[in-house]
């Protein structure tokens, strides 16, 4: 998966998360990891690897949604359900 796709799955588990009526500050986590991952300006060769992904500021826990999603194709804990 690209990082603009990736980006992508993460405003909509927001989004969902929103609908939900989850925590607020859950939601603007996921929102700030999407735009953190859109304006990041190195490159990132491997999403999958957490540990790489968790040195582009501003992504916190989001970055084990990185590793799931290329391996899934979907976000598969229960933070969007």
């Amino acid at each position: 998966m690209t990082k603009d796709e990736i980006a992508g799955v993460l405003e909509q588990i927001a989004t969902l998360l929103e609908l939900k009526g989850e925590n607020p500050f859950k939601i603007r986590a996921y929102t700030n990891a999407a735009r953190a991952i859109e304006t990041f300006g190195a490159n990132v060769t491997n999403f999958q690897d957490e540990e790489a992904v968790a040195k582009i500021p501003g992504i916190g826990r989001a970055s084990q949604k990185t590793k799931e999603l290329p391996e899934t194709g979907s976000p598969c804990s229960t933070d969007a359900r």
